[in-house]
């Protein structure tokens, strides 16, 4: 099953079969407009970046990753279902939230703990609320923040506006958008400005980019783990690759490193958000084992210029794992390395 605008042995690679969510040049297919929206005396639940507004309705978009918002009874522990199955605020926090005056933004939705839904998903709307409303007092809201997420938002000029909440809290109002949860894995061009002043902030070497980069996902955990990993990074390292976890850089790091890349190998996942990092053109072979969809790489790869290409892995039923042919693995990544002028990559 060949995903739509790939040619067999010259952008699609692998002994996998095409998810259909691949079958768009776009990925999923799901782009789709962005509103702005205000929530008036919104509950703000930290524990899972939930939103309600004055009615006590669920503001579905924080949260779009759940198949069903009456999921939120299962994790978070404000919410109980009633007898009829319905979703229910729990009245503990009702009573014990505190009342705050304020224009809150909530920094990110359900995929607060993930890079590149920490990246993409409710950060574009606070920087592009800042500059269309330079005159509003904004605070970022959310959970105590990872030191990646400080550096992050300190590299944006918002962490001075970022205020931890702990407990039951009540906003004024919040001022919000609908790309607060799943942004990332449907990216529109709304994900670019973030990715532009990061580059901007640390800039780059500006020589032409020539590096081979794999991005690796060892010592992470993975819905479909890659067996032989071992003898996967020994092989690309053979030929030129260098083998980078990106979790270990600083994001200044993570940054010009990618600028600097003209090919780049790896996994569907979070790290592949760093191509936004990437110069116009990177030549990208994205591996996706054929049983975890993701077409969020595709998608990136569109909005930012990038050559895309991808080696479907088949994933064994038993345990969900998948191994990699490291001989067809390299015959892919020497197709994928040549440049459009035939000029192998260096």
């Amino acid at each position: 099953m060949t995903p739509a605008g790939l040619a067999p042995g010259e952008a699609l690679f692998g002994d996998g079969e095409s998810p259909a969510m691949t079958g768009s040049p776009l990925g999923p297919g799901r782009m789709r407009d962005i509103a702005s929206v205000v929530l008036n005396d919104c509950s703000f639940v930290v524990s899972s970046m939930s939103l309600l507004d004055r009615h006590r309705r669920v503001f579905v978009p924080a949260i779009e990753n759940l198949p069903d918002p009456a999921e939120l009874a299962r994790f978070d522990p404000q919410y109980h279902l009633d007898a009829g199955g319905g979703l229910i605020l729990d009245n503990d926090f009702i009573r014990r939230a505190e009342r705050i005056d304020a224009i809150a933004a909530p920094v990110c939705g359900g995929g607060f703990n993930d890079y590149r839904h920490f990246l993409c998903d409710g950060l574009p709307g606070i920087l592009l609320h800042r500059q269309v409303f330079p005159d509003i007092d904004l605070t970022i809201v959310g959970p105590a923040l990872a030191p990646w997420q400080e550096d992050i938002l300190a590299a944006l000029n918002l962490l001075d506006r970022y205020r931890p909440v702990s407990g039951p809290v009540v906003f004024a109002k919040v001022l919000t958008t609908t790309m607060l949860a799943l942004h990332a894995a449907y990216p529109t061009g709304f994900v670019r400005p973030i990715f532009d002043v990061l580059r901007f902030r640390f800039g780059g070497s500006g020589c032409r980019p020539t590096r081979k980069v794999f991005l690796s996902r060892a010592g992470t955990d993975t819905h479909c783990p890659l067996r032989n990993r071992a003898e996967v990074e020994a092989r690309l390292a053979a030929i030129g690759f260098d083998i980078i976890r990106p979790a270990s850089l600083t994001l200044r790091e993570q940054v010009r490193l990618m600028g600097e890349a003209r090919v780049v190998v790896g996994e569907s996942g979070p790290a592949m958000a760093g191509l936004g990092f990437c110069q116009p053109g990177t030549l990208v072979l994205e591996i996706q084992p054929d049983a975890c969809v993701d077409g969020a790489t595709r998608a990136m790869c569109c909005l930012f210029a990038h050559r895309w290409h991808l080696y479907l892995a088949r994933v064994t039923p038993e345990d969900a794992s998948f191994a990699i042919d490291c001989d067809r693995l390299s015959a892919a990544v020497a197709t994928v390395a040549l440049s459009p002028e035939g000029n192998e990559a260096s």
